[in-house]
């Protein structure tokens, strides 16, 4: 069930900044809460050097009211930003994961208020992060035989894209965007909260995925490793393990935390799939739980949080190649190249459009290829899915299917389907609280995925710690949590939505389908935990 905040209020508020109050939007887009306005934040600047080399460490560590210990569920980089988030908060963690290792090659781009945050939450990985940090170039075209740019929508393009050339031809429109990178250090003052805010700013690079997992994750070990005494937090990490809840024996409302341990197995014909060995790890009743454990979270299903599309869905083929020439093609080191394309059903006559997408760095021998299938095309056998996916991708990297099929696959092709979602809520209960793909999911092609987890997120995350540990009713601080958190996967769903449109497609406006979704969430029935 959704947490839902006492009545009466355990003092008094003005009405206009209740906690029913809705989310605001700045002068420049970020998301505020009204009822926090005027208040002092001393979340940053009244942090100290802690005894294990963690930059911030919140004086308040000592309020009755802190966390003292806590779970992370699912160690990608929303989890690994929170569990090094509560160590520097002075909080014991055990951070859940049943990967074994890192191993996505999904390249996306990288804004600076992510370098800022990590300064701020982990600062002795932003040197590695900014070595794997690929400087990227992009190069789009609209290879559409039924669309034509208007004079007007050329100068709006060019007025709302500065950083951007473009030039309309016979063949549609192409742009090109110079390549950028950030040679600013980084500032842990600038990170910023507003998921729009941040989400419309300028991509300043590439970088992998399991390279920000495999630093984040070593430096948590490092920290792990250090001698512990008394004064300090303790660090354990529970790989090949998966995390389930049940109700608390002695705080009503409070979730009790056990890992059980999983193995590979496979079945006799061969499958293979993670299964638990029997193996079980007692944690007791955390003070609070994070779960970042993605998209597709199997802790929000059991909590019974009810979880809604905000879009139609799209197909696409993904795959990881061997084609370093990618990066080469770029003069400052990297290319994401973009294609649109409009297919005509054979069946009915109907113009489909699909976008096709490359991305590759220098740091990475590798590119990482999307190519999106219409509905009516057959993707129920794996050669049909190569077959449309090598036609199209040969195109978008103009070259041969031939020369396209010598590369080396490192991963895929894999077809897979993309639909926006959101949740209910991001809190359940009095300590179990939700955030990244768990909370909810846009388009990929916005780079928003990681950089709404480990951005606003892990800021909303920063700001529920400060919260408790100022004395700040529990209840008020998950409703200020779920608020903030929402706020940034919304404004991450808005930009997303329009990736669902095509040239001359008519779709549905965002926020009549964010207020359908939201009317579906309300009048769900949500399950009894598990």
């Amino acid at each position: 069930m959704r947490h839902q905040a006492p009545r009466p209020l355990p003092y008094s508020v003005p009405a206009e900044t209740s906690p029913g109050a809705s989310m605001q939007t700045g002068a420049r887009g970020n998301a505020t809460d009204t009822y926090t306005k005027g208040t002092k934040d001393h979340s940053r600047h009244a942090r100290t050097t802690g005894p294990r080399g963690v930059a911030p460490v919140r004086p308040s560590l000592l309020s009755p009211t802190a966390v003292k210990n806590a779970v992370v569920v699912g160690a990608g980089p929303c989890g690994l930003l929170a569990a090094l988030e509560l160590v520097q908060n002075g909080a014991s963690v055990t951070l859940i994961e049943q990967r074994q290792a890192y191993t996505r090659p999904i390249h996306w781009n990288v804004r600076a208020d992510l370098l800022h945050r990590i300064a701020e939450t982990c600062p002795g990985a932003l040197e590695k992060v900014m070595a794997k940090l690929g400087p990227i170039e992009s190069v789009e075209n609209i290879d559409a035989t039924r669309t034509n740019v208007t004079p007007e929508q050329l100068e709006k393009l060019q007025k709302d894209r500065p950083n951007r050339k473009f030039i309309a031809g016979p063949d549609g429109l192409k742009w090109q965007q110079k390549g950028a990178r950030n040679d600013q250090a980084a500032d842990a003052q600038l990170a910023r909260f507003g998921g729009m805010q941040m989400l419309t700013s300028p991509s300043i690079g590439q970088i992998l995925t399991f390279d920000l997992e495999n630093i984040l994750f070593a430096e948590l070990k490092r920290l792990a490793q250090l001698p512990e005494n008394s004064n300090t937090p303790r660090i354990t990490i529970l790989r090949g393990h998966r995390c389930e809840l049940s109700p608390s024996p002695d705080k009503p409302g409070w979730s009790a935390c056990t890992a059980y341990e999983i193995a590979e197995r496979a079945d006799a014909s061969g499958k293979k799939s993670l299964e638990p060995t029997g193996k079980r790890v007692p944690l007791g009743t955390p003070d609070l739980v994070i779960n970042s454990d993605g998209a597709s979270s199997a802790m929000r299903e059991a909590a019974g949080i009810a979880h809604t599309h905000v879009s139609p869905a799209t197909r696409y083929i993904s795959a990881s190649i061997a084609i370093p020439q990618i990066s080469a093609d770029a003069p400052n080191g990297g290319l994401a190249r973009r294609r649109y394309a409009e297919l005509v059903n054979p069946a009915d006559g109907s113009v489909h459009g699909v976008r096709q997408v490359v991305l590759g760095i220098t740091t990475a021998p590798r590119s990482w290829v999307l190519v999106e299938a219409p509905p009516f095309v057959d993707l129920t056998t794996k050669e049909a899915a190569d077959a449309f996916f090598y036609e199209h991708a040969a195109r978008l990297l103009g070259m041969s299917q031939d020369e396209l099929r010598k590369a080396p696959i490192t991963w895929g092709p894999n077809p897979f389907t993309m639909q926006q979602y959101i949740s209910a809520t991001a809190v359940k209960g009095e300590n179990v609280v939700f955030a990244g793909d768990a909370v909810g999911n846009a388009h990929f092609l916005t780079s928003g995925g990681v950089m709404t987890a480990t951005v606003p997120h892990i800021r909303a995350l920063e700001k529920l710690l400060a919260n408790l540990a100022d004395g700040v009713p529990r209840w008020l601080a998950l409703d200020r949590y779920n608020r903030w958190t929402m706020a940034g996967t919304k404004a991450w769903l808005k930009l997303g939505h329009n990736e669902f449109g095509r040239l001359g497609d008519k779709h549905e406006p965002f926020e009549s389908a964010l207020a359908a979704a939201l009317e579906r969430l309300a009048k769900a029935e949500t399950k009894p935990a598990a």
